[in-house]
């Protein structure tokens, strides 16, 4: 396994969504999507559609970003968890 740079799981010099600064694409999505796209903009969830778009992609940027984070420590400190310290981990967690 290659260490992942820590500035990439940072995010660092990868710029968020800002509308004044848009590049405009068409892509196809399932219809259930869509539907919770305009159900989110029609509640107040989301400015529009591409803003409910663009923070779904930056929310799937992120939760990549933090698999790096943790493949690099895990590297760092020795790999992967073993059964047991999951376990541990799983008890810390549940409150055990």
């Amino acid at each position: 396994m290659t260490a992942v740079p820590e500035s990439l799981w940072r995010g660092e010099g990868i710029p968020r969504y800002d509308r004044s600064m848009t590049i405009k694409i068409a892509v196809s999505l399932p219809d259930h999507l869509v539907t919770a796209a305009r159900r989110a903009v029609k509640h107040g969830h989301a400015a529009s559609v591409s803003a409910y778009v663009a923070e779904a992609m930056a929310a799937y940027q992120d939760e990549h970003r933090f698999d790096a984070m943790v493949d690099d420590i895990l590297q760092r400190t020795g790999g992967p968890m073993t059964d047991a310290e999951k376990a541990w981990a799983d008890d810390l967690l549940a409150g055990r």
